[in-house]
Parts: C-alpha cells; sequence; structure tokens
C-alpha cells in the first residue's frame, strides 16, 4: 500500500512539474519575442545617439576651423555630455545584448530603460548644442570682429561740451572721508 502511494505521490508531482515548465517555455516564447524588440529598438537608439554625436563633432570642428571662439565654448560643454551619455548607451547596449543572449527578460528590460534615457538625455544635450549660434558679427583671426554702426539720431556734438565749467565742490565732505577735516579741531 506505501508503494502505490508513494508512486501516485510521484505521478502527481511530476505532472505538476510538467505543467509548469510548459508554462514556463510558453511564456519564455513570449518574452524572447519581446526580448528580441527590445535589443532591435535599443540598437537603433543607440545608432541615434552615435550619428547625433558625429554630427556634433562635425559642428565642433567647423567652429574650430572658423575660429569662432563663442560658438567653441558654446558647443564644448554640451559636447563632452552627449560623448558620455553616449558611452553610457552602448555599455548598455552590450549589457543588454549579453542579458539577451542568456535570455534573462528582467535583465534585458532594464538596460532597455537605460537606454532609452540615454537617448532622451542625448536628445536633449544635442538640442542644446544645436542651439549655439555662434558669435554674431564673426571672428577675423580668431578675434572678434566688431562692427560699429551709430543712429543718425544721435547728436554729433561733444558729450563732455559745457562740464569744464562746472564746480567740481560740492561744500560737503562726509566725515567718513580720508579727507574730512574738522573745522573745529583747527587743522
Amino acid at each position: 500500500m506505501r508503494r502505490q502511494i508513494f508512486a501516485i505521490a510521484i505521478g502527481v508531482c511530476s505532472l505538476a512539474l510538467a505543467a509548469a515548465v510548459g508554462a514556463q517555455s510558453k511564456t519564455a516564447t513570449a518574452n524572447a519575442a519581446e526580448i528580441a524588440q527590445m535589443e532591435e529598438q535599443g540598437k537603433a537608439a543607440v545608432s541615434t545617439m552615435e550619428s547625433r554625436l558625429k554630427d556634433a563633432n562635425k559642428d565642433y570642428a567647423e567652429a574650430m576651423k572658423a575660429q569662432d571662439a563663442t560658438k567653441m565654448n558654446c558647443i564644448s560643454e554640451p559636447l563632452k555630455m552627449l560623448e558620455s551619455v553616449v558611452k553610457l548607451g552602448q555599455q548598455s547596449m552590450l549589457e543588454l545584448q549579453s542579458a539577451s543572449a542568456r535570455i534573462k527578460g528582467k535583465e534585458v528590460k532594464t538596460e532597455y530603460v537605460k537606454i532609452s534615457t540615454f537617448l532622451s538625455k542625448a536628445e536633449t544635450y544635442y538640442g542644446e548644442l544645436k542651439g549655439c549660434g555662434g558669435s554674431a558679427g564673426g571672428t577675423i583671426d580668431g578675434r572678434p570682429l566688431i562692427e560699429k554702426k551709430i543712429s543718425n539720431d544721435v547728436p554729433k556734438t561733444n558729450a563732455t561740451e559745457g562740464t569744464k565749467t562746472m564746480s567740481t565742490q560740492s561744500g560737503y565732505v562726509s566725515s567718513v572721508s580720508p579727507f574730512f577735516v574738522d573745522s573745529k579741531s583747527g587743522s
């Protein structure tokens, strides 16, 4: 009798185990499709970040060639941040691919979220970089070109005219001034 109960128990456990494995394989195939989709979208996001970085480096090289110090200074900080975000995105992509090969859905999702965040940051820095207009007047040999424009409404008279006749002494010297002379001290 004990043998029969033991055999029944083993049979029930093996059926439960088979059902669990079957259910897990169904979710594993669904996860495999999700993992493949996240991996593909991650690759596209990293590719976008890399193209933005390439374009930003091209803008910086053009500013250097034009010797536009204002634009170079404006571009340099967002460019550094963009470079670091792209490196982080590439590292996360490697981690995503590694987790994908091991079919670790949770790790893949984590790395995918990181890549999405890095893409958002890269777009922000790229926008800042593209917003840099450089100097308004341009440059010559690295020095700013300053154009002097005077409105016709401005009178052509000497601005200091008539000030030579004005008295420069007000007659009052503050007591905290080093030039204060106390009239009672006799000095």
